[in-house]
């Protein structure tokens, strides 16, 4: 038997990078096992485990106080520098007896600005996890060079903030739980090309995120994105600044083109309500002489039963001025989402049926 009443590690520094070939620091520090070498922990044939007492371990509170975890990303055309500071982690009752369930809290910061909160408990046998999380306060352009990295977008400014809960149990299937709403409030994109404003908007709200991995099924509450605003313009070339946003990937030559399944791995995806309100959108044109200008304002959308695999179109509506003078209005059924048949599907429609 082991016990103790405090376990404390305080003050811990630890630095991480991916290097220029994206291969993680850790792996160089695990050697690689040669052919026939036994492992700590496999038997030898027809070795038998010897029978013994297991241990008790009962520590009262473990504790990770004051840590820091420092993390670059070294890949070519990223190069990104990321901390997590202030790490406090507690731990109350910590034991490897089955079904012992022991509290935990943890508190971090992100990057100076963003706070990292979670309270919950955790079982190691049967492993089972349950905790609340939040995430505040985190800015995205700090990420923006994963974007850039991908496409000729940049982020400006961003605001995230989620809060959620995670539930994890079962050992040889685990079942996994996750509930979550997030905000992401006042996010300008930027056209690198340009160096111009190219969308924004006020703040984007996703309510109830419920996520079953079980039966491969998400649904959300509402999805509501208030004063977005976006920039179209016709170069003097005729071209378009939405095309080519996404930088085009080298294709590997190794790599195998997706093949279609049966679609009994495809998730589902509904969500009750889409809307938007107060949009604009502004267009120029300069292809012509003199340059030509125009917008679309006070645009507001509403959708309603959207999911992907819904049988009828959902109604929705949209109402807009065209240069802020001429009302526009449209009301309708709307089929966003669509699930194609699957494979076995589509022979089934081939055969013909029986007399």
């Amino acid at each position: 038997n082991i016990y103790s009443d405090d376990v404390i590690l305080d003050a811990i520094t630890a630095s991480q990078w991916i290097d220029e070939n994206g291969v993680p620091r850790y792996e160089r520090l695990i050697p690689e096992k040669e052919s026939g070498e036994i492992s700590k922990g496999e038997e030898m044939p027809g070795e038998e485990e010897a029978p013994g007492t297991p241990w008790k371990i009962l520590v009262g509170q473990m504790s990770l106080k004051n840590s820091v975890v420092n993390f670059e990303d070294r890949k070519e055309g990223i190069n990104s520098r990321h901390s997590l500071s202030g790490i406090n982690l507690g731990i109350r009752d910590a034991t490897l007896t089955p079904g012992s369930e022991m509290p935990l809290q943890l508190t971090a910061m992100l990057d100076q600005d963003g706070r990292i909160t979670a309270d919950g408990s955790l079982t190691l046998s049967p492993v089972t996890m349950d905790f609340k999380y939040r995430l505040e306060n985190i800015l995205l352009q700090s990420f923006s060079k994963y974007i850039e990295a991908a496409s000729h977008l940049k982020i400006d400014k961003g605001n995230l903030n989620i809060a959620g809960s995670l539930s994890i149990s079962g050992e040889t299937q685990p079942s996994i739980n996750a509930l979550a709403s997030v905000n992401l409030d006042d996010l300008r994109l930027k056209d690198t090309r340009s160096n111009s404003a190219l969308f924004g908007y006020d703040s984007l709200k996703i309510e109830d995120i419920k996520a079953d991995i079980d039966k491969k099924r998400v649904s959300v509450a509402s999805i509501t994105l208030s004063k977005p605003e976006a920039s179209i313009e016709l170069s003097e070339k005729k071209e378009i600044n939405l095309a080519g946003l996404i930088k085009q990937k080298e294709k590997d030559s190794t790599e195998s083109s997706p093949s279609e399944g049966d679609g009994s791995d495809k998730w589902t995806l509904s969500i009750d309500k889409i809307s938007m309100r107060e949009g604009t959108a502004h267009f120029s044109d300069r292809s012509v002489n003199p340059l030509y200008k125009t917008g679309i304002y006070n645009m507001d959308f509403s959708l309603a039963g959207l999911a992907s695999n819904m049988k009828n179109p959902a109604p929705f509506s949209f109402n807009a001025d065209i240069d802020k003078y001429a009302p526009f209005t449209i009301k309708g059924n709307l089929c966003l989402l669509y699930t194609s048949p699957s494979p076995r599907d589509r022979t089934r429609s081939r055969m013909p049926s029986s007399a």
